[in-house]
């Protein structure tokens, strides 16, 4: 938003002798105010910042194979409504946008396919209006442990001092399982011979009790 001021001066000419000392002094004058405005909006989730000022999604870490969800929530705080273009900037592929279940208003937004278009997806922001949207991070299994770095830019259109970008931050590992110590079995046509020993205990007689050990 931009101030501007003028003043207004009305001066009459063709004015008696008797008021030409004063046919420089106006004989109405006011003043302009105005102010100007642009279409703007705000990002309110996520709120971590760089050091730049600039938006970050950091996603936990992740294994190969699963997928995680960030919502990106917007909102048109000016007071004219506003367009916004979203740019996915994302070279291994593992980002994408959809809709969110909470999007206030998902007919207010289109998710395009960026194979066919250059904006990831569009939406109309009436004054005052909140759209939501999900950053999807999925790794895939193909690629291995690593990190993954993409920016999601968004640009206002009529408003060339709009143009912010969200990082976009995700790691992925693998699952291992070492087993030690395993040593391979011998197999053998021959059975393994098996001990059993039982005992018995000769209750008949009183006072005396006869144990024998019986092995097969």
């Amino acid at each position: 938003m931009q101030s501007y001021s003028a003043i207004f001066d009305v001066l009459v000419e063709g004015q008696s002798k008797a008021n030409r000392e004063l046919r420089n002094t106006p004989i109405l004058s006011f003043e302009l105010h105005g102010e100007g405005h642009l279409p703007r909006v705000t990002i309110l989730r996520p709120a971590i910042r760089n050091k730049k000022a600039q938006t970050m999604m950091i996603f936990n870490k992740l294994l190969l194979g699963r997928q995680a969800t960030q919502q990106l929530l917007l909102i048109n705080d000016g007071v004219l409504p506003a367009k916004v273009d979203f740019y996915l900037h994302d070279v291994e592929g593992v980002y994408s946008l959809q809709s969110s279940i909470e999007n206030p208003n998902p007919e207010n937004l289109v998710i395009n396919d960026i194979t066919r278009k250059a904006t990831a997806a569009s939406a109309i922001f009436e004054v005052g209006q909140k759209i939501a949207l999900d950053i999807l991070f999925k790794p895939k299994p193909t690629q291995g442990s690593q990190r993954y770095e993409g920016v999601l830019r968004l640009v206002v259109v009529d408003n060339q001092y709009e143009d912010t970008t969200v990082q976009l931050i995700g790691e992925s590992y693998t699952d291992d399982i070492t087993l030690d110590n395993i040593h391979g079995l011998v197999m053998s046509d021959e059975p393994l011979p098996i001990e059993n020993k039982q005992t018995i205990v000769d209750d008949d007689v009183p006072g005396k009790k006869n144990q024998k050990d019986l092995f097969d």
